[in-house]
């Protein structure tokens, strides 16, 4: 081999090393490139905008916000219900959804003092409110004497009501007991004037000891129904707008108030005190009418709603009474409506109940569709009873329980009772 022959195998041999060399450092120099985040390495698209702020405008001018929103902070109230919930044995969580009569409570035929069959009845039966009839309520000092006695027994303050709704149905108002008495809700019209009657009844309920009151009523009457003139208004929007105004009033004052009946009984004849009542309103109709004073309660800040044993087949698809109903309280009144208050049932010892389901079942069930508080079951300890199985059985889980349990305590810190 020839030394030009030579030198230039040496040469091309150090060409290649030379091309060989930047193929492997020029990628490796690139590799070390800061990696810029595409939200902050404007691209821009065919129409020479910013990508980026493309999106954002897009985001804003649409109202979708999920990108930077937060869920709302936990209220003080609740962080406490939760605190409180951790100290308490599962009987004591259960009892805390069930609201009874001073009788159920004792076992005495007419309660109307508190002393120590109260105190020892609460002691073993922590239950989270009773509630009170013209039967148990003689004057006013005798009414502030039994309320007073019987929350200072009680180791979680209790919710202790009564069904003071004016005309028809007055425990108090209608018999001069410390209560201004109301004529049925039909024979007001005027907002204003509603709004200072809810004060005062919410005041006047207050100064006895009372902190909850079964009312206002939020149906819509029709001509033949059972509700009648307990309703304010036979016009969906007229009741809204009174129903609105006496929450708030009530609200102002500070006593705790129901919406009631959900989804609505003023369309309907029969009565769930003397059995099954149905009604044939689709759910269109139902939101066009019946739902409107429910949403104005909601929308004033009614903190419960007492749903009816009323079975609604075409929006539910069975007969299943409303208060035992996923379909009526989850799917509706959460859902729909968007109340997230406490749920109470209208009273279990109606036979559009108890003709149908044991005190069992039928507190089982209504937990299990939503419901909050246990109102009046037909036998209060085999109710109790019948929920710590099912808890204990795993089919209905405790979560359920807990959940409900803090939703009431809130509820009671919030209104100053706990």
């Amino acid at each position: 081999m020839g030394k030009g022959f030579r030198i230039f195998l040496v040469s091309l041999l150090g060409f290649c090393v030379l091309i060989g060399a930047i193929c492997i450092i020029v990628p490796l120099a690139r590799s070390g490139e800061p990696n810029i985040p595409s939200q902050f390495n404007p691209v821009t698209d065919d129409t020479g905008d910013d990508a980026a702020n493309n999106t954002d405008d897009t985001n804003t001018d649409t109202g979708d916000t999920s990108a930077t929103t937060e869920p709302e902070p936990e209220s003080e109230f609740v962080t406490k219900a939760k605190e409180t919930v951790q100290t308490m044995t599962l009987e004591e969580q259960v009892y805390q959804l069930f609201m009874v009569t001073p009788e159920d409570l004792t076992g005495v035929d007419t309660a109307t003092v508190a002393g120590d069959a109260t105190k020892s009845a609460l002691e073993q039966y922590p239950v989270g409110g009773i509630v009170y009839f013209a039967k148990n309520l003689e004057n006013v000092d005798q009414i502030k004497t039994l309320l007073s006695n019987t929350q200072s027994y009680a180791k979680t303050p209790l919710l202790l009501g009564v069904d003071e709704e004016g005309g028809t149905v007055s425990r108090l108002g209608s018999r001069g007991l410390g209560v201004t008495e109301l004529d049925d809700m039909a024979s007001y019209d005027a907002p204003q004037q509603v709004h200072t009657m809810g004060k005062t009844l919410g005041d006047e309920l207050l100064a006895l000891g009372f902190n909850l009151d079964f009312a206002p009523v939020a149906d819509v009457s029709t001509s033949g129904s059972a509700i009648g003139d307990r309703a304010f208004s036979s016009d969906a929007e007229e009741a809204a707008s009174l129903v609105g105004s006496m929450v708030a009033g009530m609200k102002e004052s500070g006593i705790l108030c129901t919406l009631k009946h959900f989804p609505g009984l003023g369309g309907v004849s029969a009565d769930t005190h003397d059995g099954a009542a149905s009604t044939n309103a689709t759910l269109e109709q139902l939101k066009e009418k019946d739902f409107l004073p429910f949403q104005a309660g909601i929308d004033a800040g009614a903190p419960l709603v007492m749903v009816s044993h009323l079975s609604a087949p075409s929006v539910t698809g069975d007969d299943r009474p409303a208060s035992l109903s996923t379909s009526i309280i989850d799917g509706l009144l959460r859902t729909e409506l968007g109340f997230d208050g406490v749920v109470v049932t209208d009273a279990l010892n109606m036979e559009a109940i108890t003709d149908h389901f044991t005190a069992a079942e039928a507190a089982v069930q209504a937990l299990e569709a939503g419901a909050d508080l246990l109102l009046m079951p037909e036998d209060f300890q085999a109710a109790v009873d019948g929920v710590l199985h099912a808890v204990e059985t795993g089919s209905l889980p405790q979560d359920t329980i807990t959940d409900s349990v803090v939703r009431v305590l809130a509820m009671k810190y919030e209104y100053g009772i706990a």
